[in-house]
């Protein structure tokens, strides 16, 4: 694609004098995968639907107003489009350029936040700006990603061999998933922790190497879990109804029944939008934790089988991308983000169908939340920038 046309407008190079001419913004979006962007336009409206009605109740209990969240997440959707361009127009070689610098800032941000931040639901997961608060972990995790991106594309070989270098390089995200940690939040430490390892497959690490740091990193959280009464007791229960087919109105169990009714309720149909019976202050965090429920309970299986095919026809499209890649940056870089973004999409649908231990993860694009939606709308910026350089801009 570097025929006369795209030097005519400038794409290649820049006419004399530094002028580069303006292009529509249509031809702008059909430079790179389409099926990205409207990805992430339908996704989050369809959000906005689910989040106010999943909320009424709770907004109505807490704020007296049934609109609240309705109103919050709007605002939330228009900032994140705002994060969706920016990962559309910032060059991906500025990433690779800042990476060490920015995974630097987030230690000493989050060792900040654990003894000094705001305690917020008994947690250190927050900082406050204002009446809004931002959970640091999430963007803390595209800094990891990029971080290993740019030391595995820019040094591979680092990737041959367990050794003091190799270590070294691990340190900074090793570090970080201890301070996630000390904030509280184990499930976010242990999708980083996750992430990271699908990355050092992904840059070439042997499956000898892989297993020995995975069974060290499953080692670790073993020994934290063990000491979290709070986490310990959600999977023995997770065990238990696995195994042994424990009473499941136990008060362990309260949060897997409620779910599990959800979609039972919905069966195939839906009782219908706005008709759900579990969110009245029955199923903890409908429009949060346990949105998917409250999609299965309203839309039934249908709504619930749409939202996986989204998901799955992302990962494709996206796949697809990754597969045009021409530099090893830009593949570690998209490959972590959608790695991270079907993580969380796939565990929270695991946890609301009983198929995991109960965490608190979002749905991207879809729960009530900024922090989740504004980091799932970059990256899929950030994928659609990739796919057009993939097919021959800069």
């Amino acid at each position: 694609m570097s025929g006369s046309y795209l030097s005519s407008v400038g794409y290649k190079r820049r006419i004399p004098g530094g002028y580069r001419p303006k292009i529509p913004f249509g031809t702008y979006l059909a430079q790179g995968d389409n099926v990205l962007i409207w990805t992430a336009v339908v996704m989050p409206l369809f959000g906005l639907v689910m989040v106010y009605s999943a909320s009424i109740f709770i907004a109505i209990d807490l704020y007296s107003l049934d609109w609240y969240y309705l109103y919050r997440q709007t605002f939330l959707v228009l900032l994140s489009f705002g994060a969706l361009f920016l990962g559309m127009r910032l060059p991906v070689e500025q990433y690779q350029r800042y990476a060490k610098l920015l995974i630097l800032a987030f230690l000493l941000l989050m060792l900040w936040q654990v003894f000094f931040g705001p305690v917020i639901r008994h947690t250190r997961r927050f900082i406050r700006i204002f009446s809004w608060t931002i959970q640091t972990s999430e963007f803390a995790r595209c800094i990891v990603i990029m971080y290993l991106a740019r030391v595995f594309s820019a040094r591979p070989q680092l990737i041959e061999k367990f050794d003091l270098k190799f270590i070294a390089v691990l340190l900074p995200v090793a570090v970080m998933v201890i301070l996630i940690y000390a904030q509280k939040d184990f499930s976010a430490a242990a999708m980083m922790a996750a992430l990271a390892g699908a990355l050092l497959l992904l840059a070439g690490l042997s499956w000898k190497l892989f297993s020995a740091v995975s069974l060290a990193a499953l080692s670790s959280a073993a020994f934290f879990v063990w000491r979290s009464d709070y986490q310990l007791e959600r999977i023995i229960a997770f065990l238990q109804r696995i195994f042994l087919q424990a009473d499941l109105t136990a008060t362990s169990n309260y949060h897997g029944l409620q779910s599990i009714l959800c979609f039972g309720c919905g069966g195939i149909f839906g009782v219908g939008l706005g008709s759900g019976i579990r969110k009245m202050l029955f199923l903890p965090e409908p429009h949060t934790d346990f949105i998917y429920a409250t999609i299965g309970e309203e839309l039934g299986l249908w709504g619930t089988v749409a939202v996986l095919v989204a998901f799955t026809m992302l990962m494709f499209r996206a796949v697809r991308v990754l597969k045009m890649q021409t530099d090893r940056f830009g593949f570690l870089l998209g490959s972590g983000l959608l790695i991270s973004l079907l993580m969380f999409a796939f565990v929270h649908m695991g946890v609301t169908t009983e198929l995991l231990p109960v965490t608190g993860l979002p749905l991207p694009f879809i729960s009530s939340g900024g922090s989740s939606l504004i980091v799932s709308m970059w990256s899929i910026g950030v994928l659609w920038n990739l796919s057009r350089r993939a097919n021959g801009y800069v």
